[in-house]
C-alpha cells in the first residue's frame, strides 16, 4: 500500500515538471483508487467515477449487522449490509460492524435474572413456590434439554441464539390442618409422603388423645407425635383433653373418690381414680385388733396425721397403696380352780383350760364370765375355747366326792351333816336283788327344812321314787343319791336308807 502510494506519488511529481508540449503527446491513463473492505466483500482497485458495490459477510451465531463504518466516502445510511457508491477520487476504506442479539425470555410461573440474554450467556431460572402446589418440571421451548435436569429447580442453561419460553410445572398438593396448638412439619404434602404432627405436652393428671379427620390413626395415642404417610385428601388434626385416671389399691380399709367424674368405692382391693378427685381412706379395724397407723405410697404425706384411722387428700397423678397397720389388743384370761396354758391372747387365740381337782372334791363344770359357752362342753376339765374380743374370767365349778353308805345290817345312814343354802351332798350307795329276790329301799332325812333327793344309776339315769321308795329287780350297782337343801338358813341332815326284802 506504501509501495504503492509512492508510486503514484512519483508519478504525479514527474508529471507537474514535465512540459507541456510533453504532456500533451502522452496517452491519458485512467486514476486508480483503492477500496479496501473489512467483514465483507468489493475490495480492489477502482477508477474514478466506476460503480462500487461492497457487501458485509454474513453474521456469527448470535449476532446482526448492525453499520458500515466508513473513512473517504460519506453516504446517509450505512445501515445497509450492501452498499453501492461511485468511487471518489481518493481510497476507500469500509468496515462492517455487528452487534450481539438479545432475545427475548418468556417466563411463567417463574423467575430469571436476566429478562433477555445473550447467545451463550447462562440465564438461572427458579420456580415460583406455592403452599397448596410443588414444582415437578421445566418445560422448555427453544431450548436444547438432552443433559439438562429438569426436575430440579432452580435450573441454569446457556442462552441458544433464539428467544425461548420457558414453564415451571406443579402438582396439587393436599392440606394438612392443625388445631389447638398443634403444629406440622408441612402444610400441605404430596400422596406418600410423610407428614409429622405434634401436639402440645399434656398438663399434668390429664391426656391428650388425637382427634383425627381424613386419615386412619389411633385417635386415643398418648404420643405428642404421630408421624403419617399422607393419604390422597386434605387431613385435619387435633386433639381431645382427657382427665386421666390412677390405679389407688387400699390394704385394711374403704377408700371413696371418683372414677370418671362418678362417685367411686373399693374395699381391701384396687380401682382407679381421678387425678385430684378428693379421696377420703377409712380403716376397717377386724375385731381384736386395733389401728396404728397409715402406711402410704405415692403420696405427699407431710400434712397428713396417719395416726388418724380416717384421713382425706387429694389424688396424685400417679399410682397410689394405702394401707392400714393393726395390731393385736390383749386380752386377759383369769381362772379360778384350774391353769390356763396362757394368761392373754389375742381375739380368735386357742386357749387351753385344765380344772385343778382338789383330793376331797369332783369336778363338775366350768362357768365363764366374757364368754359364751353354748358350743363347749363345760363338763370337760380340759378344755379349749376360742379367746372372744375381750377379757375372759374362767371358774372351775367343784362338788364336793360322793360318800359311800354302807348297810349295816338293813340301814344305811350319812350321819347328821352340815348344809348351806342350795348346797348339795352326794352319796354313793350299792343297791339291787338280794339273789333273786327285788328289793325295797326306803329313804328318809332327818332335820329341819326343805330337800330335794334325786337318784341316779350308773349310767347316770335318774330313777323314779314313789314316796320316797325305789322297787329294784336288778343286780347291786352303785347309785348316786343328792340331798339338795333349798333352804336359806344353814341347818343338817341324816340320810337314812333301809333295805327290805321283798318276798315272792
Amino acid at each position: 500500500m506504501i509501495l504503492k502510494t509512492l508510486i503514484k506519488g512519483s508519478f504525479l511529481a514527474l508529471m507537474l515538471f514535465m512540459p507541456l508540449s510533453q504532456l500533451s503527446g502522452c496517452a491519458k491513463t485512467p486514476a486508480l483508487f483503492e477500496v479496501s473492505v473489512t467483514n465483507g466483500t468489493g475490495s480492489g482497485e477502482y477508477a474514478v467515477g466506476e460503480n462500487v458495490t461492497i457487501k458485509a459477510n454474513d453474521p456469527e451465531m448470535g449476532k446482526e449487522f448492525s453499520q458500515w463504518s466508513l473513512k473517504g466516502l460519506v453516504i446517509d445510511d450505512l445501515t445497509k449490509p450492501e452498499l453501492s457508491f461511485v468511487m471518489p477520487s481518493n481510497d476507500v476504506t469500509a468496515t462492517a460492524l455487528y452487534k450481539d442479539i438479545a432475545y427475548e425470555i418468556t417466563l411463567e410461573n417463574c423467575v430469571a435474572n436476566k429478562e433477555s440474554a445473550k447467545y451463550g450467556e447462562m440465564v438461572t431460572f427458579t420456580a415460583n413456590e406455592y403452599q397448596d402446589q410443588r414444582f415437578t418440571k421445566w418445560n422448555f421451548t427453544g431450548v436444547d434439554t438432552t443433559k439438562l435436569d429438569l426436575t430440579k429447580s432452580p435450573i441454569t442453561i446457556s442462552m441458544p441464539a433464539n428467544s425461548i419460553k420457558v414453564t415451571a410445572e406443579y402438582k396439587d398438593l393436599y392440606k394438612i390442618t392443625v388445631e389447638n396448638g398443634c403444629t406440622t412439619d408441612k402444610e400441605f404434602a404430596d400422596v406418600g409422603e410423610q407428614v409429622t404432627v405434634t401436639k402440645p405436652i399434656a398438663k399434668e393428671g390429664y391426656a391428650t388423645w388425637w382427634v383425627v379427620e381424613g386419615l386412619d390413626v389411633d385417635r386415643q395415642a398418648r404420643q405428642n407425635e404421630v408421624t403419617f404417610t399422607m393419604p390422597a385428601n386434605d387431613v385435619k388434626i387435633g386433639y381431645q383433653t382427657v382427665l386421666l385416671q390412677f390405679i389407688f389399691t387400699i390394704n385394711g380399709g374403704t377408700a371413696t373418690g371418683k372414677k370418671a367424674l362418678s362417685p367411686n368405692s373399693v374395699t381391701d382391693n384396687k380401682t382407679g381414680f381421678d387425678y385430684n378427685c378428693d379421696v377420703t381412706i377409712t380403716a376397717n379395724v377386724p375385731t381384736g385388733k386395733k389401728f396404728v397407723k397409715w402406711t402410704i405410697e405415692g403420696v405427699d404425706t407431710s400434712t397428713l396425721d396417719l395416726l388418724q384411722s380416717t384421713l382425706s387428700f387429694k389424688m396424685p397423678a400417679n399410682r397410689v397403696t394405702v394401707t392400714a397397720n393393726f395390731e393385736f389388743i390383749n386380752h386377759t384370761i383369769t381362772i379360778v380352780g384350774g391353769t390356763a396354758d396362757k394368761l392373754t391372747a389375742h381375739y380368735g387365740d386357742s386357749v387351753k383350760i385344765t380344772a385343778i381337782i382338789p383330793e376331797d372334791k369332783e369336778f363338775v363344770m366350768w362357768e365363764f364370765e366374757g364368754l359364751v359357752a353354748d358350743t363347749l362342753d363345760i363338763t370337760q376339765k380340759e378344755l379349749t375355747f376360742q379367746m372372744p374380743n375381750n377379757n375372759v374370767t374362767v371358774t372351775a365349778v367343784f362338788e364336793n366326792k360322793p360318800t359311800r353308805l354302807t348297810f349295816v345290817s338293813n340301814v344305811a345312814e350319812s350321819g347328821r351333816l352340815s348344809y348351806l343354802n342350795n348346797e348339795s351332798k352326794k352319796f354313793l350307795v350299792s343297791m339291787g336283788t338280794l339273789g333273786t329276790l327285788p328289793v325295797k329301799y326306803t329313804f328318809e332325812i332327818v332335820g329341819t327344812g326343805a330337800t330335794k333327793l334325786s337318784v341316779f344309776d350308773q349310767n347316770g339315769t335318774e330313777v323314779t321314787l314313789v314316796e320316797n321308795t325305789i322297787t329294784l329287780e336288778k343286780l347291786k350297782e352303785d347309785y348316786v343319791v343328792i340331798l339338795t337343801y333349798l333352804g336359806m338358813r344353814a341347818t343338817s341332815f341324816n340320810l337314812k336308807i333301809t333295805e327290805t326284802v321283798v318276798s315272792s
